[in-house]
C-alpha cells in the first residue's frame, strides 16, 4: 500500500494511471479490443510504456529528492512494480468489460496482457529508473526515459520496412501480428523467446545499477566499478545475450530475413520478370510453371493499368500457412510488399488463385510516390486501404464460387448489406467485413476502369484521391456505380449464395475471433483424422462461443448423420430451419442426411433427397457432385458402390488420390459415357499430371458427358490441360468457345478471357524469344 500511495503521489504516476484508464475505457467500446487479448495488448503495449518509463525516472528523482538512503535494488523493484500497477489497472477495466460482453478465453487474454504490456511496462519502468540514476536533471531524465520506448518502437517499424516480415516483436510493445484480418493469432515459441531476452534485459539493468549506482546519492558512480566488477561482468553477459538475440532475429523467428527464407525453402527459379523462391521438393516443371505464371501476371497487369514494373519481382511460395506465419508473419493471409517488390503466398493449384492479386499490388505500387508505394495520406504513411485492395481486385478480375465481384456486389445490394462507397474507402474499409469490402471496392474500381479509363485510375492511385481524379463528388460516384451495377444480371442462385458468403461480421465487431478460429482449425483436424465423436464435441465448443455460426451447425448435422444418429441430425436440421438458415446451407445439411441413408443401405430414400436438391441454390462444384450421386444411384450396381466409396465413404477423411483414380477407372468400365474418364482425369489434374489428364478428358468429351454441367467442367479442364502440355492452339479454341457461349455464366467467361490472355501472352513471349 505504501508503494501504491507513493506512486499516486507522483504526477507522472497519476498521468500513467489516467492514460491507462482512458485507453482501457476507449477500447471497451469496441468488441474486438474491449477484452484482454492480442489486439488490446498491442494497443496498451504501444501507449503505456513511455508513461511508465517517465514514472520510473520520476520515482528515482523522488527518492533522490527526499535525500534518504535506499537500496538501489529496492528503488528498481519499486519502479518496476509501478509499471506493473499501471498495466494491471488497465487489465482490470478490460476484464470487467469482458464480463459484460462475454469472454471466451480469459486465461489466454491475461497471458497476452502479461507478456505484452505487462513485461513491456515493467521493462520501461526499469529503463526509466536507469535514466533517472544516470541523469541528475529530473526533467531531462524523464524526457529521455519517455522517448526511449518511442524510439524502440520506431526502430521496429524501420525493421518492418526493410525486411519481408509483417510481424514485429519488441521488448516494450510485445507482439504485433501484422494483418488485422488474420484471425489465427496465438502465443508462440518466438514470443516466449523474446520475453526470455527481456528478462536478460532486466537482469542487465539490475546488475549494472546495483553495481554502479551510489545508494546514498541515488546517482551513477563509475568509481564503484572495481569494487563490484563481478556484477558488472554479469551485466555485460546479460547485455551480450540481448544483443545476440537482436542480431539473430531471423534464426530465432523474431524477425524475417530473405536469406533465411531462401535457405528454408531451398529452390530459386528466375524468369524474365520474376524470381520465384519455392520449396526444394517442388518439381522443376512445377517451379517453371510458377515462374511463367508470375511473368505473365506482371505483363498482364502492366497492360491493363498502363504502367511499367521497373524492378524484378520476387515471389515466395511457402509450403503451408504455418511455415509462412513463422518466416514472415502472415498465416492464412496473402501479402505483397510493393516497396520491396515482393509477394508472399502458399503453394496452391496452378494457375495460382491469388498470385494475380498480389502482383497487382506490386505493379500498381509504381504509381504511388511514398516510401511504401501505396496510395494514402502523408505519402502513403496512412494507407488508403479501400483503393489499395479495390484496384488489386479490379486488375486481377476473377470469379469466386462462379460469380464476379460485380455480381457479388449486386447481390449484396439486393440483400441490403452492400457497403456504401464511403465504407469501401479509407479506414472504413478495414472496419467492414472483409469479403463485403473487397468485393465492393473491387467492383467500384473495375467500374472506374470501364467507365473512366485506366488513366483516371492511375491518377487516383498516384494521388490517393479518387474524387480529385474523377472530378466527381462521392455521392455522384456512388450513384453512377450503383446505376451501373443495376444492369448486372444475377443467376437464380446468386442471392442465396450471397447470404452464405456475406454472413460473417467484420473482425472488429466480433468478441472472440481468435478463439473461434482456433476451434475451427481444431474441427478441421478432427475431421481430417476421421474422429467423428471428437469433431461433434468441437462443433459444440464453437457454438458455445458463437451460437450464431450456422455453418458449424450444418457441419454438426453431417457429423451426426455420418455417426449413424440420423434422428439427431434431423432434430438439428429442424433447428437450422427455425433459424432460417440460407438455402445453400440447408441443402448441404440435407445432402449429408441423404449420405447417411445411403450408408445405411436405404438407397431409395437417399436418391429421393438427392433428386430434390438438384435445383437448390448451390455452387457448381456442389451441384456436380450431387449429379454424380444421382446418376450412380439411378443405375446402381458396381458403379454405385464405386461412387459411394469416392464421394461418401465411411469416414470424414477424403479418399486418397491413388484409390480415387482406381475407383474412377472402375466407373469408366461400368458406363458407356465419359463420366469415369472425367473423374479419373480430375484426380490427375489435382496432382498436376496434365498430359495423362488431357488424353482422358479428350476421351470423356468424345464419349459424351451425362449432364451439361459435367460437360462444361470437362471442357474447362481440357482447355487448362491443353495449355499445360503445350497445345496452345487447342487451348485457345476451347477458351474462345466458352467466351462465345451465350449460355455460359459471366464467371465462366471471365475465366476464359483470362486464359486467352495467357495464351496470347505466351505466343508474344515465344516470338520475342526468337527475335535476335
Amino acid at each position: 500500500m505504501i508503494l501504491v500511495s507513493r506512486f499516486f503521489a507522483l504526477r507522472s504516476g497519476q498521468i500513467a494511471l489516467a492514460v491507462a484508464a482512458i485507453v482501457a475505457l476507449v477500447l471497451s467500446c469496441l468488441p474486438l479490443l474491449g477484452i484482454p487479448g492480442p489486439e488490446s495488448a498491442l494497443v496498451l503495449g504501444i501507449v503505456l510504456p513511455p508513461f511508465c518509463a517517465a514514472a520510473g525516472a520520476a520515482r528515482v528523482a523522488q527518492t533522490r529528492a527526499r535525500r534518504s538512503s535506499a537500496a538501489v535494488f529496492t528503488t528498481l523493484v519499486h519502479a518496476m512494480a509501478s509499471g506493473a500497477i499501471v498495466v494491471f489497472f488497465a487489465y482490470i477495466i478490460l476484464a470487467l468489460n469482458s464480463l459484460r460482453v462475454g469472454a471466451c478465453a480469459p486465461g489466454l487474454g491475461a497471458m497476452f496482457i502479461a507478456l505484452g504490456p505487462g513485461l513491456g511496462c515493467v521493462l520501461a519502468s526499469a529503463v526509466g529508473a536507469a535514466w533517472g540514476f544516470a541523469l541528475v536533471r529530473r526533467r531531462v531524465a524523464i524526457t529521455i526515459a519517455a522517448l526511449t520506448p518511442v524510439v524502440a518502437i520506431l526502430w521496429s517499424v524501420e525493421r518492418l520496412w526493410h525486411s519481408p516480415a509483417i510481424f514485429a516483436y519488441g521488448h516494450f510493445f510485445g507482439y504485433f501480428p501484422g494483418t488485422l484480418y488474420d484471425e489465427d493469432i496465438a502465443l508462440s515459441a518466438p514470443y516466449f523467446t523474446l520475453r526470455a531476452l527481456t528478462l536478460f534485459f532486466l537482469a542487465a539493468i539490475a546488475f549494472m545499477c546495483t553495481a554502479l549506482v551510489d545508494p546514498l546519492a541515488q546517482r551513477l558512480r563509475v568509481g564503484r566499478l572495481p569494487r563490484y566488477l563481478a556484477r558488472v561482468l554479469a551485466g555485460i553477459l546479460c547485455v551480450y545475450v540481448v544483443v545476440y538475440g537482436e542480431t539473430h532475429r531471423g534464426e530465432l523467428s523474431l524477425g524475417s530475413d530473405v536469406a533465411v527464407m531462401k535457405e528454408r525453402l531451398g529452390a530459386v527459379e528466375r524468369g524474365s520478370r520474376c524470381e520465384v523462391v519455392a520449396p526444394r521438393e517442388l518439381g522443376a516443371q512445377a517451379r517453371h510453371r510458377l515462374v511463367e505464371d508470375c511473368d505473365f501476371r506482371i505483363r498482364q497487369t502492366e497492360q491493363l493499368l498502363g504502367v511499367h514494373q521497373r524492378a524484378r519481382v520476387t515471389a515466395f511460395f511457402f509450403r503451408d500457412a504455418n511455415e509462412k506465419r513463422l518466416l514472415m508473419g502472415a498465416g492464412d493471409t496473402y501479402i505483397a510488399k510493393p516497396w520491396r517488390n515482393e509477394v508472399y503466398l502458399q503453394v496452391s493449384d496452378w494457375p495460382h488463385p491469388v498470385l494475380a492479386h498480389e502482383i497487382a499490388h506490386v505493379v500498381a505500387g509504381n504509381l504511388a510516390p511514398g516510401p511504401l508505394h501505396v496510395p494514402g495520406r502523408f505519402f502513403g504513411v496512412l494507407p488508403e486501404a479501400g483503393m489499395i485492395e479495390g484496384v488489386a481486385v479490379a486488375l486481377a478480375w476473377d470469379e469466386r464460387e462462379g460469380l464476379t465481384p460485380h455480381e457479388w456486389t449486386r447481390a449484396m445490394m439486393e440483400l441490403g448489406n452492400a457497403p456504401s462507397l464511403n465504407d469501401a474507402m479509407g479506414t472504413s474499409f478495414m472496419l467492414a467485413p472483409a469479403r463485403n469490402a473487397y468485393a465492393a471496392a473491387g467492383s467500384f474500381y473495375r467500374f472506374l476502369f470501364t467507365q473512366y479509363g485506366a488513366a483516371v485510375v492511375r491518377r487516383a492511385y498516384a494521388s490517393g484521391d479518387v474524387l480529385h481524379a474523377t472530378g466527381r463528388t462521392l455521392a455522384q460516384l456512388e450513384h453512377e456505380w450503383r446505376t451501373y451495377l443495376g444492369e448486372v444480371q444475377l443467376s437464380n442462385d446468386a442471392l442465396e449464395l450471397a447470404r452464405v458468403r456475406f454472413a460473417r461480421n467484420a473482425i472488429f465487431a466480433r468478441v472472440c475471433p481468435h478463439v473461434v478460429a482456433d476451434l475451427h482449425m481444431e474441427l478441421a483436424g478432427d475431421m481430417a483424422a476421421g474422429d467423428i465423436s471428437k469433431a461433434i464435441r468441437t462443433c459444440r465448443d464453437v457454438l458455445r462461443v458463437d451460437g450464431g455460426d450456422i455453418g458449424v451447425r450444418a457441419i454438426e448435422v453431417s457429423l451426426l448423420a455420418r455417426s449413424g444418429d440420423i434422428d439427431g441430425a434431423k432434430q438439428l436440421f429442424a433447428t437450422l430451419e427455425r433459424m432460417r438458415a440460407p438455402l445453400p446451407t440447408m441443402a448441404s445439411a440435407s445432402e449429408s442426411i441423404a449420405d447417411a441413408y445411403w450408408k445405411r443401405g436405404d438407397t431409395q430414400h437417399a436418391l429421393q433427397i438427392y433428386a430434390s436438391l438438384l435445383d437448390a441454390p448451390r455452387s457448381d462444384d456442389q451441384k456436380r457432385v450431387l449429379e454424380v450421386k444421382v446418376l450412380a444411384l439411378t443405375l446402381g450396381g458396381a458403379q454405385s458402390r464405386a461412387v459411394y466409396a469416392l464421394l461418401v465413404g465411411e469416414s470424414t477423411r477424403p479418399v486418397d488420390r491413388a484409390f480415387a483414380v482406381h475407383l474412377a477407372h472402375q466407373i469408366a468400365q461400368e458406363r458407356e459415357d465419359g463420366l469415369g474418364e472425367y473423374l479419373e482425369a480430375r484426380q490427375l489434374v489435382n496432382e498436376a499430371h496434365f498430359a495423362e489428364a488431357h488424353a482422358l478428358l479428350g476421351a470423356a468429351i468424345e464419349l459424351g458427358m451425362p449432364t451439361i454441367r459435367l460437360q462444361r467442367e470437362a471442357t474447362r479442364l481440357y482447355g487448362q490441360s491443353a495449355f499445360a502440355t503445350g497445345r496452345h492452339r487447342v487451348s485457345e479454341n476451347v477458351w474462345r468457345s466458352i467466351t462465345n457461349d451465350a449460355t455460359a455464366s459471366e464467371g465462366a467467361r471471365v475465366e476464359a478471357r483470362d486464359w486467352l490472355d495467357r495464351v496470347h501472352d505466351h505466343a508474344r513471349s515465344s516470338r520475342s524469344a526468337l527475335t535476335p
